[in-house]
């Protein structure tokens, strides 16, 4: 009986091991001690009273060191400093940095947090960080791609409602939209089939494409990204959205109502001329400062008329393990401690973005702007981009020779894919 009990315990041992209750008996690692460093993207004034609030909280745990990178090289810079055998033991990224930090990042496994339990915490667009190994990050906060319209623009044209659906979208776009028979465009509804003035022409033409059922990446059983462009159920409806988003920039077209030598899209909605612009909550700020007068509202993304679910595109950020750490068990207990439900929702204040977590979001507020991001955020998608720069290139090109009709949007969209297939 003696021989049974000591066999049960030992039993009981490995299995609390294994499970990473008990985190074993490696020194480095045994306790949840040691100073753990984060680089992060939002700036050290924004975050400095959070940071130092976390500290004096976690002081009997762990201490932190907080460095800001620039979110536009943080994987390029991060990836250097560890080939120099230095670096931080986390980081908050976004969907960008997925692919080019995949072999740098320490997933959570499902035996430490469930998938049904992460499903049950955060929304369904932050699926975006797991793959078949595990989590890849805790989801922080989403930046969904919203409408922004000028009510002046709206109330001149007798517009009570903003638009729920394309089609109702194109029957505002006709009343805003003033084109002489010059093709001269004196007042713009959309900006809209450009790539050179226009913020976030990649990601309007994502958002469509995804809309009507278009994947760009798919992973493959053994855990590698791939291109979901290749043999595509949905091709006839991708070039659909592909020819609805081209024809604002085709003269002739009934849409038309951009070019390439008109301003930037922000700045020309900033100063009246253009009465919709497509961007994302995080933009908010800018716009108002912009034009401090400027009599803005914010609306979903229209949809595709009898959709099954909603569906816009949202940048989502959340906070990883690197494989590099040092003190990797400390590091796991200071990410799951930041993606609690209080700190994750004094994370979204400072950012001022939607959390990307589900009792969150159904927290009420008074904030109209707010209202609409986290209606948005909910259900926002993202997709894992192999490489932004280049992949907006391609973009690019597939836009350019529609618009120029130097070919057919089937045989451009063809090329397309041999393109993005090759980034992979």
């Amino acid at each position: 009986m003696i021989l049974i009990g000591v066999f049960i315990v030992g039993a009981l041992i490995a299995v609390l091991l294994f499970s990473g209750i008990i985190p074993g008996f490696n020194k480095s690692n045994s306790t949840f001690a040691g100073n753990v460093v984060i680089w992060g993207s939002i700036p050290q004034n924004q975050v400095s009273t959070f940071i130092n609030e976390f500290k004096n909280t976690n002081k009997d745990k762990y201490s932190i060191s907080y460095i800001y990178k620039n979110p536009a090289t943080l994987a390029e810079d991060l990836v250097g400093t560890l080939a120099r055998g230095s670096g931080p033991d986390l980081v908050f990224i976004s969907d960008s940095d997925i692919y080019p930090l995949r072999d740098f990042i320490e997933p959570i496994s499902y035996s430490r947090l469930p998938i049904r339990d992460f499903r049950n915490v955060f929304i369904e667009g932050s699926e975006i960080f797991t793959n078949n190994q595990g989590v890849i990050a805790l989801p922080l906060s989403v930046d969904p791609l919203v409408l922004y319209y000028n009510r002046d623009s709206y109330t001149k044209k007798s517009i009570l409602q903003a638009p729920q659906t394309w089609s109702e979208y194109i029957l505002n776009h006709q009343k805003l939209t003033t084109v002489d028979n010059n093709s001269f465009i004196s007042s713009s509804g959309t900006a809209f089939g450009e790539f050179s003035n226009v913020p976030n022409a990649k990601e309007i033409l994502i958002a469509l494409i995804m809309q009507v059922g278009g994947s760009f990446t798919t992973l493959s059983t053994e855990g590698i990204y791939k291109s979901g462009l290749n043999g595509s159920s949905n091709h006839s409806s991708i070039l659909s959205a592909i020819d609805f988003f081209t024809h604002f920039s085709m003269s002739g077209k009934a849409e038309y109502s951009w070019n390439k030598s008109l301003p930037n899209a922000k700045s020309a909605f900033s100063s009246g001329f253009l009465a919709n612009y497509f961007g994302f909550a995080s933009e908010l700020k800018d716009l108002q400062t912009r034009n401090p007068n400027l009599n803005l509202d914010v609306t979903n993304l229209p949809q595709v008329s009898l959709t099954t679910r909603p569906l816009t595109y949202g940048h989502f950020t959340g906070i990883a393990i690197l494989r590099s750490s040092r003190n990797k068990n400390t590091a796991i207990s200071v990410a799951f401690d930041l993606a609690n439900k209080t700190n994750a929702a004094k994370i979204s204040e400072l950012s001022k973005l939607p959390p990307a977590r589900r009792d969150l979001l159904v927290l009420e507020t008074s904030d109209p702007f707010l209202d609409t991001f986290y209606q948005s955020a909910i259900f926002a998608k993202s997709w894992v981009d192999p490489n932004p720069n280049l992949s907006k290139i391609v973009f690019s090109n597939l836009i350019n020779v529609v618009v120029t009709r130097t070919m057919s949007t089937e045989q451009a969209f063809i090329r397309m894919i041999s393109e993005f297939g090759s980034l992979f």
